[in-house]
């Protein structure tokens, strides 16, 4: 074993310019499939389930040392065919290992009370880990071979890493979850053209089909690369279950929204979509209003604030949401309302995409101020107190 982890350090010569771009492409796509994952974990599973995912990658990266350290085959490898078969499977685990956890039964709840759950727990796990596998070989074979570049190497890998934050937020808002997990496989379907371009025709030729393929789960994503709900979260699958009740599905970098029609007339005159945030973990109405002031009271609990007088000259609210709680305070003759909601899309609904259905609520009403943010900076700040 020492004398093939020795060889491994064998010199290999002055790094290729494709090197560097192949380490930059791959060092960024691995961070953002972390990324990427924590957010779909969160509607899959829970969010608490999100947090195992720097773990996991972490695991799949030591796993690759390992395996480099020990194995003599992988020595012998010309550096651009093994650079580019790795890309390449790194690219196929992407789409597999996506595809395959989201066709297993995975309830994490259930875990005492069904056996077979036990079998589901350790194939999820190493499903996640499969492409951090490989993509950790193709950094640390780059790394252990040109040790005399491992500096650049390192730079282009740290700059890749470091801009994967803007390609998320880029990404998922326009593509969703499942659809950046398309764009993460073609990026290693990129790199593996990048590394086998010069030397290895139709290992690039494969890889720019395999490219162009993936990029095609863009198209009906929803259908194509969906997303598996647990079972515990009933709203996701009711959801699922019922599609024409769906009004649109909204993702940014901490939640994915759907909206959908409430089939039963409210009893307080409001009818209301209901938006369902990843999938279950919360859930908020979003009240029909035709008209203000509101004609009728609305049934949100929010009205026990004013139990002990029938009106408010200043409302300050924590969590606005779909702005049940907005309608309450405008009922209640507020003059004054600063709501305060940290997310966007919930605020975009009530001010734009939906101000057909939540009316003259929030757009253009000078007595509501919707504000993005979280609650405690907004406590904290001066312009609170000001106004």
């Amino acid at each position: 074993m020492a004398k093939s982890f020795k060889s491994i350090q064998t010199n290999y010569g002055i790094a290729k310019t494709s090197y560097f771009a192949g380490i930059f492409i791959i060092a960024m796509s691995t961070i953002l499939l972390e990324f990427t994952l924590t957010r779909v974990l969160s509607v899959s599973l829970w969010y608490h389930f999100a947090f195992m995912i720097i773990s996991v990658a972490l695991l799949g990266f030591g796993i690759s040392g390992v395996v480099l350290a020990l194995s003599s085959r992988i020595e012998k490898i010309q550096s651009d065919k093994l650079l580019s078969m790795l890309s390449l499977l790194y690219g196929v685990s992407v789409l597999f290992s996506f595809i395959t956890m989201n066709k297993i039964p995975f309830d994490p709840f259930s875990l005492l009370s069904d056996s077979v759950q036990l079998i589901y727990l350790p194939v999820y796990y190493l499903l996640i880990t499969l492409p951090f596998f490989f993509a950790g070989l193709v950094i640390s074979v780059l790394i252990v071979r040109y040790k005399k570049e491992v500096s650049k190497l390192y730079f282009y890998d740290l700059i890749g890493a470091g801009l994967s934050c803007f390609v998320f937020i880029f990404f998922i808002p326009l593509t969703g979850g499942n659809g950046a997990i398309a764009v993460v496989a073609a990026m290693g379907f990129f790199a593996a053209m990048i590394f086998s371009f010069e030397m290895h025709k139709t290992i690039s030729m494969i890889s720019f089909i395999l490219l162009a393929l993936s990029l095609t789960f863009l198209i009906n994503t929803d259908e194509r690369l969906p997303i598996n709900v647990t079972s515990n979260k009933i709203y996701g699958n009711y959801i699922k279950d019922r599609p024409d009740l769906k009004i649109r599905t909204d993702w940014n970098i901490f939640s994915k929204i759907d909206v959908m029609r409430d089939e039963e007339s409210s009893q307080d005159g409001y009818d209301i979509y209901l938006a369902i945030i990843d999938a279950g973990n919360a859930t908020t109405n979003i009240p029909n209003v035709k008209s203000l002031p509101p004609k009728t009271k609305p049934a949100d609990a929010s009205n026990l604030a004013y139990l002990l007088k029938d009106s408010a000259e200043k409302v300050f609210i924590i969590g606005s949401a779909g702005g049940g709680e907005i309608l309450a305070g405008l009922y209640h003759n507020a003059k004054n309302i600063k709501a305060v909601e940290i997310n966007g899309i919930l605020n975009d609904y009530l001010e734009n995409t939906l101000s057909y259905w939540t009316g003259p609520l929030v757009k253009n009403n000078k007595s509501v101020n919707l504000i993005t943010d979280d609650a405690r900076n907004v406590i904290t700040s001066k312009e609170l107190y000001m106004t």
